[in-house]
């Protein structure tokens, strides 16, 4: 997701609830399809903030994720920032999706 002043774009909301909606109806008349089948796949949901500069870093140089350091990094001929609480939120909300796998 891509937050604006700390929170969800509206854009990304309004899709959300979509996509949240059609699961649930689709757990309503399809329960046997569903890993739990006794709860609700909305209320599973993970919201994973976007950090595109991390995973241009990590790509670019072959970094995995938890090796990358917050500062300054070089991506090609850019100086880009890589600062440590939104990096720290991605690693955390990737930690919880991979649990739920």
């Amino acid at each position: 997701m891509t937050l604006y002043d700390g929170k969800p774009s509206k854009a990304f909301e309004a899709v959300n609830e979509t996509i949240k909606e059609t699961m649930d109806n689709r757990h309503k008349h399809h329960r046997h399809i569903f890993a739990n089948p006794k709860e609700s796949p909305s209320n599973s949901f993970i919201e994973i903030p976007d950090y595109h500069s991390a995973c241009v870093f990590a790509s670019h140089t072959g970094t995995p994720l938890h090796e990358i350091k917050p500062g300054p990094k070089m991506i090609t001929d850019e100086r880009v920032q890589l600062n440590r609480d939104p990096l720290d939120r991605y690693r955390k909300a990737l930690e919880q999706f991979v649990d739920c796998l």
